[in-house]
């Protein structure tokens, strides 16, 4: 994880949303939530947490939030993360997810994209 967080949880012109499925790897549940792709975080919405009683593990050093204007976050700081199964059409991988407040959004997923030689 990183030592700090900076999002951006609105919708714009330029935004990129996908609608991804997650599986719990603990009990294979799985549901369906939109997305925001952002260049530089991934992480859940507390509240989208909370309503799917997602199992969550604690970090051993909380990772301060700050939204893109600078301001400290509603959540202040990212105390625990879930570990899921992230699917989108024939895509599957594991990833860690940060939890914290995202206002509008359910989930931000970072795009990592490896640059051409």
């Amino acid at each position: 994880m990183p030592q700090q967080y900076m999002i951006v949880s609105s919708f714009s012109a330029h935004s990129l949303c996908l609608n991804v499925e997650i599986k719990m790897t603990d009990t294979q549940q799985t549901c369906r939530v939109m997305a925001l792709l952002d260049s530089r975080a991934t992480g859940l919405d507390l509240e989208f947490v909370k309503y799917h009683g997602l199992i969550t593990q604690p970090l051993p050093k909380p990772i301060p939030v700050y939204n893109i204007d600078r301001t400290p976050n509603k959540a202040s700081a990212i105390n625990s993360m879930v570990n899921l199964v992230l699917c989108y059409w024939n895509h599957v991988e594991h990833v860690i997810f940060a939890i914290t407040s995202l206002g509008r959004q359910d989930m931000i997923l970072w795009i990592h994209i490896t640059p051409r030689a």
